[in-house]
């Protein structure tokens, strides 16, 4: 009963602890890139039954350039992590706007929804939330939700803008603080979030005006 009464009611705030100890969010979950800088440094430098390559230079240098070697992994990665796309977005373009691990945790949910069977409970549009792991722990799309919109259609343009907009300062990051009311309460709120609305908009409005003289220079 005290589980049921104290613990149940704010399992929604269980989620950092899931976030945490996720490897989406540490990214390492294992000793192999630690081992493999180390492997790094020792070739051909040391060895048991060779002596040394490297002099002192040598072997700052050697160092120097491992190190150089691991920003540059470090810059493609990054730029991977924007700009990459799995082929499953083909079909899902929805999912465009969201990096390559977000991406592969949707295509994950979508798949799943032929395995169930049952009918999906109506979720609210205003309020598209559930209470499965997934979305308590990603606060994105699961597999009932998907379900969900496969019979009510209750995802909009604006709803995946908004999932999408939690990714664009702060990547991963964003899981370290946040609390399923940051989608709740409006992720538009955010600061920078308006300007960048009001921005999208002029830059459409632009478009739009520059058609529409073109068009009537071509109708004169």
């Amino acid at each position: 009963n005290y589980i049921i009464g104290e613990w149940r009611t704010t399992k929604s705030m269980w989620a950092m602890f899931s976030r945490q100890h996720s490897p989406l969010l540490l990214q390492v979950s294992t000793t192999k890139p630690v081992e493999a800088f180390h492997r790094r440094i020792k070739f051909n430098v040391s060895s048991r039954t060779k002596k040394s390559k490297f002099g002192f230079l040598g072997l700052v240098s050697h160092l120097h350039m491992i190190g150089t070697k691991i920003d540059e992994d470090a810059r493609r990665n990054e730029e991977n992590f924007r700009s990459s796309h799995l082929k499953e977005v083909e079909n899902f373009p929805e999912l465009r706007n969201f990096p390559v691990p977000i991406q592969k945790l949707l295509i994950g949910e979508l798949e799943e929804v032929m395995n169930l069977s049952a009918e999906p409970d109506f979720i609210d549009p205003n309020n598209v939330e559930c209470d499965c792991t997934f979305y308590r722990q990603y606060l994105l799309p699961c597999r009932h939700i998907f379900l969900a919109d496969v019979h009510y259609g209750i995802l909009t343009p604006d709803h995946w803008e908004t999932y999408s907009f939690m990714f664009d300062e702060s990547g991963f990051e964003v899981y370290e603080s946040v609390t399923n009311e940051y989608i709740h309460n409006g992720i538009y709120d955010e600061i920078g979030a308006p300007e960048r609305r009001a921005l999208t908009c002029k830059e459409i409005l632009e478009s739009l005006r520059t058609r529409y003289y073109e068009l009537d220079e071509d109708l004169l």
